[in-house]
Protein backbone atom coordinates (compact mmCIF):
# COMPACT_ATOMS: atom_id res chain seq x y z
CA UNK A 1 0.00 0.00 0.00
CA UNK A 2 1.57 3.64 -0.80
CA UNK A 3 0.66 5.28 2.31
CA UNK A 4 2.90 2.81 3.80
CA UNK A 5 5.67 3.57 2.42
CA UNK A 6 6.37 6.34 4.24
CA UNK A 7 4.21 6.29 7.04
CA UNK A 8 3.22 4.77 10.27
CA UNK A 9 -0.37 3.66 10.25
CA UNK A 10 -2.57 2.72 12.70
CA UNK A 11 -6.02 0.78 12.26
CA UNK A 12 -8.34 1.53 14.66
CA UNK A 13 -11.33 -0.78 15.42
CA UNK A 14 -13.49 0.02 19.02
CA UNK A 15 -15.59 -2.96 19.43
CA UNK A 16 -18.46 -3.77 22.25
CA UNK A 17 -19.87 -7.07 21.82
CA UNK A 18 -19.23 -7.94 18.06
CA UNK A 19 -17.94 -11.29 18.08
CA UNK A 20 -20.10 -12.03 15.45
CA UNK A 21 -18.24 -9.67 12.71
CA UNK A 22 -14.96 -8.47 14.40
CA UNK A 23 -13.34 -11.61 13.26
CA UNK A 24 -14.50 -11.48 9.35
CA UNK A 25 -13.08 -7.76 9.69
CA UNK A 26 -9.39 -8.96 10.98
CA UNK A 27 -8.91 -11.64 9.31
CA UNK A 28 -9.74 -10.03 6.33
CA UNK A 29 -7.67 -7.30 6.47
CA UNK A 30 -4.56 -9.74 8.05
CA UNK A 31 -4.91 -11.76 5.05
CA UNK A 32 -4.49 -8.67 2.33
CA UNK A 33 -1.83 -7.07 3.89
CA UNK A 34 -0.40 -9.27 6.09
CA UNK A 35 -0.47 -7.65 9.26
CA UNK A 36 0.50 -10.63 11.33
CA UNK A 37 4.20 -9.40 10.43
CA UNK A 38 3.56 -5.70 9.51
CA UNK A 39 5.73 -3.28 11.32
CA UNK A 40 4.47 -0.22 9.24
CA UNK A 41 0.83 -0.74 9.69
CA UNK A 42 -0.64 -1.65 13.56
CA UNK A 43 -4.23 -3.20 13.20
CA UNK A 44 -5.94 -2.74 16.77
CA UNK A 45 -8.99 -4.18 18.03
CA UNK A 46 -10.07 -1.39 21.14
CA UNK A 47 -12.70 -4.14 23.37
CA UNK A 48 -14.91 -1.44 25.17
CA UNK A 49 -15.75 -4.16 28.08
CA UNK A 50 -17.37 -7.10 25.78
CA UNK A 51 -18.88 -9.44 27.69
CA UNK A 52 -18.79 -11.65 24.71
CA UNK A 53 -16.19 -13.59 23.24
CA UNK A 54 -14.99 -9.88 20.94
CA UNK A 55 -11.32 -9.64 22.94
CA UNK A 56 -10.37 -13.56 22.22
CA UNK A 57 -11.68 -13.58 18.40
CA UNK A 58 -9.71 -10.52 17.27
CA UNK A 59 -6.54 -11.53 18.81
CA UNK A 60 -7.71 -15.15 16.90
CA UNK A 61 -7.36 -13.45 13.83
CA UNK A 62 -4.46 -11.81 14.41
CA UNK A 63 -5.27 -7.90 16.03
CA UNK A 64 -3.69 -6.79 18.25
CA UNK A 65 -6.19 -6.06 21.27
CA UNK A 66 -6.27 -3.60 23.87
CA UNK A 67 -8.74 -3.41 26.86
CA UNK A 68 -10.14 -0.02 27.83
CA UNK A 69 -8.00 1.11 30.97
CA UNK A 70 -11.17 1.91 32.92
CA UNK A 71 -12.23 -1.46 34.56
CA UNK A 72 -15.85 0.12 35.16
CA UNK A 73 -17.04 2.20 32.56
CA UNK A 74 -18.10 2.11 28.95
CA UNK A 75 -17.68 5.62 27.91
CA UNK A 76 -18.50 5.05 24.78
CA UNK A 77 -16.65 5.67 21.18
CA UNK A 78 -14.86 8.49 21.76
CA UNK A 79 -12.90 7.31 24.40
CA UNK A 80 -12.47 3.28 22.99
CA UNK A 81 -10.50 5.24 19.94
CA UNK A 82 -8.87 7.76 22.02
CA UNK A 83 -7.26 3.93 24.16
CA UNK A 84 -5.91 3.40 20.72
CA UNK A 85 -4.17 6.70 19.93
CA UNK A 86 -2.56 6.92 22.80
CA UNK A 87 -1.08 3.73 22.87
CA UNK A 88 -0.14 3.69 19.50
CA UNK A 89 1.30 6.95 17.90
CA UNK A 90 1.26 6.87 14.27
CA UNK A 91 1.50 9.22 11.03
CA UNK A 92 -1.88 8.24 10.18
CA UNK A 93 -4.93 6.59 11.82
CA UNK A 94 -7.58 4.46 9.93
CA UNK A 95 -10.89 4.00 12.30
CA UNK A 96 -13.51 1.35 11.34
CA UNK A 97 -16.61 0.55 12.98
CA UNK A 98 -17.06 -3.49 14.26
CA UNK A 99 -20.21 -4.25 13.35
CA UNK A 100 -20.03 -4.48 9.39
CA UNK A 101 -20.99 -7.46 7.86
CA UNK A 102 -20.03 -6.73 4.37
CA UNK A 103 -16.62 -5.34 5.07
CA UNK A 104 -13.91 -5.32 2.21
CA UNK A 105 -10.41 -4.83 3.25
CA UNK A 106 -9.88 -2.95 -0.06
CA UNK A 107 -11.56 -0.08 2.02
CA UNK A 108 -8.46 1.08 4.12
CA UNK A 109 -6.67 1.90 0.67
CA UNK A 110 -9.36 3.76 -0.17
CA UNK A 111 -9.59 5.72 2.28
CA UNK A 112 -5.47 6.30 2.71
CA UNK A 113 -5.40 7.43 -1.13
CA UNK A 114 -6.71 10.90 -0.81
CA UNK A 115 -4.32 11.57 2.30
CA UNK A 116 -1.35 11.24 -0.49
CA UNK A 117 -2.24 14.91 -1.15
CA UNK A 118 -0.43 16.70 1.74
CA UNK A 119 -3.21 19.57 2.19
CA UNK A 120 -6.24 16.44 2.32
CA UNK A 121 -6.60 15.50 6.68
CA UNK A 122 -9.41 14.12 6.68
CA UNK A 123 -10.50 11.37 4.40
CA UNK A 124 -14.12 10.50 5.08
CA UNK A 125 -16.32 7.57 4.05
CA UNK A 126 -19.67 7.78 2.39
CA UNK A 127 -22.01 4.38 1.20
CA UNK A 128 -25.31 3.42 0.89
CA UNK A 129 -26.78 2.33 4.09
CA UNK A 130 -29.88 -0.08 3.20
CA UNK A 131 -31.98 -0.97 5.76
CA UNK A 132 -34.55 -4.32 6.03
CA UNK A 133 -38.10 -4.22 6.37
CA UNK A 134 -38.30 -7.25 8.65
CA UNK A 135 -42.31 -8.04 7.55
CA UNK A 136 -41.38 -8.24 3.62
CA UNK A 137 -37.25 -8.87 3.85
CA UNK A 138 -36.68 -5.93 1.57
CA UNK A 139 -34.14 -3.82 1.66
CA UNK A 140 -34.32 0.19 1.18
CA UNK A 141 -31.45 1.72 0.00
CA UNK A 142 -31.70 4.79 0.93
CA UNK A 143 -33.44 5.03 4.99
CA UNK A 144 -30.56 3.45 6.86
CA UNK A 145 -28.64 6.34 8.82
CA UNK A 146 -32.00 7.88 11.02
CA UNK A 147 -30.05 9.76 13.44
CA UNK A 148 -28.00 11.15 10.39
CA UNK A 149 -30.86 12.33 8.70
CA UNK A 150 -33.22 12.91 11.49
CA UNK A 151 -30.56 15.30 13.55
CA UNK A 152 -26.88 15.52 11.74
CA UNK A 153 -27.96 16.89 8.68
CA UNK A 154 -30.44 19.65 9.75
CA UNK A 155 -28.31 20.87 12.24
CA UNK A 156 -25.49 21.07 9.96
CA UNK A 157 -27.77 22.68 7.11
CA UNK A 158 -28.26 25.39 9.91
CA UNK A 159 -24.92 25.87 11.68
CA UNK A 160 -22.43 24.31 9.02
CA UNK A 161 -24.33 24.12 5.75
CA UNK A 162 -21.32 22.94 3.60
CA UNK A 163 -21.24 19.89 5.86
CA UNK A 164 -24.35 18.81 4.58
CA UNK A 165 -23.67 18.08 1.70
CA UNK A 166 -21.39 15.17 2.93
CA UNK A 167 -23.25 11.41 2.10
CA UNK A 168 -22.64 10.45 5.50
CA UNK A 169 -21.21 12.91 8.19
CA UNK A 170 -21.53 10.48 10.54
CA UNK A 171 -19.47 7.87 9.22
CA UNK A 172 -17.35 5.92 11.22
CA UNK A 173 -14.54 5.08 8.21
CA UNK A 174 -12.42 7.50 8.37
CA UNK A 175 -8.99 8.49 7.66
CA UNK A 176 -6.62 11.02 9.28
CA UNK A 177 -3.11 12.72 9.73
CA UNK A 178 -1.69 12.79 12.63
CA UNK A 179 -2.11 16.53 13.21
CA UNK A 180 -5.57 16.79 13.21
CA UNK A 181 -5.16 15.11 17.01
CA UNK A 182 -2.95 18.06 17.93
CA UNK A 183 -5.33 20.91 16.93
CA UNK A 184 -8.70 19.20 18.13
CA UNK A 185 -10.90 18.26 20.58
CA UNK A 186 -12.91 14.90 20.52
CA UNK A 187 -16.33 15.03 21.51
CA UNK A 188 -17.48 12.46 23.89
CA UNK A 189 -19.41 9.10 22.74
CA UNK A 190 -21.11 8.99 19.23
CA UNK A 191 -20.26 12.86 18.82
CA UNK A 192 -16.89 11.82 18.01
CA UNK A 193 -17.22 11.48 13.99
CA UNK A 194 -19.38 14.75 12.98
CA UNK A 195 -17.02 16.55 15.75
CA UNK A 196 -14.11 15.86 13.73
CA UNK A 197 -15.57 16.59 10.54
CA UNK A 198 -16.62 20.16 11.81
CA UNK A 199 -13.10 20.44 13.62
CA UNK A 200 -11.15 19.61 10.13
CA UNK A 201 -13.69 22.26 8.58
CA UNK A 202 -13.32 25.67 10.86
CA UNK A 203 -9.42 24.73 11.13
CA UNK A 204 -8.05 23.68 7.89
CA UNK A 205 -10.67 24.37 5.33
CA UNK A 206 -13.40 22.13 3.78
CA UNK A 207 -10.57 21.25 0.71
CA UNK A 208 -8.88 19.42 3.49
CA UNK A 209 -11.78 16.91 3.79
CA UNK A 210 -12.21 14.13 0.98
CA UNK A 211 -15.19 12.05 0.54
CA UNK A 212 -14.88 8.30 -0.32
CA UNK A 213 -17.49 6.37 -2.18
CA UNK A 214 -17.24 2.77 -0.51
CA UNK A 215 -20.26 1.61 -2.53
CA UNK A 216 -22.49 -0.11 0.19
CA UNK A 217 -22.20 -0.76 4.00
CA UNK A 218 -24.32 -3.00 5.77
CA UNK A 219 -24.31 -3.16 9.69
CA UNK A 220 -27.00 -3.73 12.37
CA UNK A 221 -29.40 -1.28 13.05
CA UNK A 222 -30.07 -0.29 16.96
CA UNK A 223 -33.41 0.44 18.22
CA UNK A 224 -34.22 3.89 19.11
CA UNK A 225 -33.74 4.02 22.91
CA UNK A 226 -29.93 3.66 21.58
CA UNK A 227 -30.42 5.89 18.84
CA UNK A 228 -31.97 8.53 21.21
CA UNK A 229 -28.74 8.47 23.15
CA UNK A 230 -26.53 8.37 20.37
CA UNK A 231 -28.68 11.63 18.58
CA UNK A 232 -28.46 14.09 21.92
CA UNK A 233 -24.62 13.03 21.62
CA UNK A 234 -24.63 14.54 18.27
CA UNK A 235 -26.55 17.14 18.34
CA UNK A 236 -24.17 18.49 21.61
CA UNK A 237 -21.44 18.28 19.44
CA UNK A 238 -22.64 20.54 16.86
CA UNK A 239 -23.91 22.53 19.14
CA UNK A 240 -21.01 23.03 20.80
CA UNK A 241 -18.99 23.79 17.57
CA UNK A 242 -21.63 26.62 16.58
CA UNK A 243 -21.32 28.33 19.70
CA UNK A 244 -24.22 27.22 21.57
CA UNK A 245 -23.34 26.91 25.06
CA UNK A 246 -25.36 24.33 25.82
CA UNK A 247 -24.67 23.75 29.98
CA UNK A 248 -27.51 26.88 29.62
CA UNK A 249 -30.02 24.18 28.70
CA UNK A 250 -32.17 23.10 31.71
CA UNK A 251 -31.40 19.29 31.31
CA UNK A 252 -27.56 19.80 30.57
CA UNK A 253 -25.94 18.40 33.57
CA UNK A 254 -27.51 14.73 32.80
CA UNK A 255 -26.84 12.69 29.49
CA UNK A 256 -27.32 9.00 29.10
CA UNK A 257 -23.93 6.92 27.82
CA UNK A 258 -24.13 4.61 25.13
CA UNK A 259 -24.16 0.88 26.36
CA UNK A 260 -25.59 1.42 29.92
CA UNK A 261 -28.81 3.10 29.86
CA UNK A 262 -28.79 3.64 33.79
CA UNK A 263 -25.06 5.36 33.82
CA UNK A 264 -25.22 9.15 33.90
CA UNK A 265 -22.30 12.12 32.92
CA UNK A 266 -22.35 15.85 32.95
CA UNK A 267 -22.95 17.25 29.37
CA UNK A 268 -20.37 19.47 30.37
CA UNK A 269 -17.96 16.55 30.56
CA UNK A 270 -18.77 16.01 26.69
CA UNK A 271 -15.49 17.02 24.93
CA UNK A 272 -12.33 16.03 25.88
CA UNK A 273 -8.83 16.15 24.28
Amino acid sequence: MEMAKENKISVIIPARNEEKTVGKIVSALVSRYCLADNQVINLIVIDDHSDDATAEIAKKFGAKVVSRSDPNKSNGKAETVLEGITQFPSDIYVLFDADVSNFSPIWLEQLCKPLEDPSVVLSKATYQRPITNPNSNTERFFEGGRVTELVARPLLSLFFPELAKFGQPLSGEVAFRHNLIESTSFSAGYGIDVGILIDVYLKFSIGSIQEVDLGQRTHSHQDLSSLSSQALQVASAIMQRAGIDITSAPGYERIVRPGSPDEKVPLNELRIR
